[in-house]
């Protein structure tokens, strides 16, 4: 009945010793609901065989954890899945391993676009700061294409006038920043 995902693993070793997969051995039913993944057909099997991609990331966390006996706790973005994901592991005996899964991708959604806000508010103090003193035009688009130019990591930056209709726009270049 837990709101996060459980699953007890074991790391899979290769013929040289080296970690090279983890085991999936035992799941609850947030597994299940946070990975699409029907807990029946992920137990027993391989990490990478359950979400292929994301195992070459957390094959050398989960070694080192079960090898220096610490647990951890790491925010992930599981990409092939489109989530991100609040990770506690914690070493269990042996190579094996618990893991506990809380899915996160609202929270960090939300504090990427409150940054691009934050990012957007400070360019528009620059930009004001910049083209308050100016009083030519052709100064005012300079710098403003020139700000807007850093600000996007853009190439370029230009004005244009348009004129004509929608099916018919003609624009002229009035002045640009390369």
């Amino acid at each position: 009945t837990m709101g996060q995902g459980y699953a007890e693993c074991e790391v899979v070793h290769g013929p040289d010793g080296g970690a090279l997969d983890s085991r999936l051995i035992e799941l609850n039913p947030a597994f299940e609901r946070l990975f699409g993944i029907p807990t029946e057909q992920a137990r027993g099997r391989l990490g990478s065989e359950v979400v292929p991609g994301s195992q070459s990331t957390w094959v050398g966390k989960f070694d080192l954890m079960v090898r220096d006996g610490r647990p951890r706790r790491i925010e992930h973005e599981l990409a092939p899945l489109g989530r991100w994901l609040l990770v506690y592991m914690y070493p269990v005996r042996g190579d094996r391993f618990a893991v506990l899964y809380e899915d996160i991708t609202e929270s960090r959604r939300a504090q990427a676009a409150l940054q691009a806000r934050e990012a957007q508010q400070a360019f528009l103090v620059r930009l004001n700061d910049a083209l308050r003193p100016l009083v030519d035009p052709s100064a005012i688009q300079a710098t403003a294409s020139r700000l807007l130019c850093e600000h996007l990591q853009a190439d370029r930056a230009m004005y244009a006038d348009v004129e004509g209709t929608p099916a018919n726009e003609i624009g002229t270049v009035r002045g640009q920043y390369v």
